[in-house]
């Protein structure tokens, strides 16, 4: 057998139990003060039984006023547009002024892409053309064209000279020349 000396008992009487406690403190004992500390701030969040009738009215109060801000805001009148319209345009035609713009500017359209409905309807620009009320139903097209950046500079400023109900979502350049303009018409 093996005989037991003075710093096996030193470990065990001292090491051992630190280890013990260490683990106790870490472990355990930290979950449970966690738990106790998002107890007490939940607890310092809530009002007092006191003071609840005092904070009700004033939420009341604050409820009250942004419901009346809300209905003024809605009975303001709208902006003026500063765009220019017919909400009775049919698609065909609105198409057919925005290639009109782009010939004029010296563009070719080599290829028009119809929306899909979820593009038509999702679109953060459809939106705003249609909160205009001049296009009730907005359309989305992708237009390829060809020519130089000059001209699609041209385009774009024809549409904002001619005040024309379209917002251009996107324009990139594919290739030398090779463009796709993304509008809401």
């Amino acid at each position: 057998m093996t005989e037991i000396r003075t710093q096996d008992k030193l470990f065990l009487a001292v090491v051992a139990p630190a280890v013990l406690i260490a683990l106790y403190v870490w472990g355990w004992r930290n979950a449970a003060v966690k738990r106790l500390r998002a107890l007490e701030a939940q607890d310092l969040a809530l009002v007092t039984q006191e003071a609840f009738p005092q904070e009700k009215r004033t939420l009341e109060q604050k409820a009250d006023a942004a419901k009346k801000e809300l209905e003024a805001a809605k009975a303001a009148p709208m902006p003026a547009t500063r765009v220019k319209g017919d909400p009775a345009t049919t698609p065909a035609e609105r198409e057919r002024a925005v290639v009109g713009v782009f010939r004029e500017a010296g563009l070719r359209v080599t290829k028009i892409e119809p929306g899909t409905a979820a593009e038509n309807a999702m679109g953060a620009a459809g939106t705003a053309l249609q909160a205009t009320g001049v296009r009730p139903e907005p359309n989305r097209r992708v237009y390829r064209l060809d020519g130089a950046y000059p001209s699609v500079r041209r385009a774009l400023d024809t549409f904002a000279e001619n005040e024309m109900a379209v917002v251009v979502e996107q324009l990139s350049m594919e290739s030398n020349g090779n463009w796709s303009v993304s509008i809401y018409e």
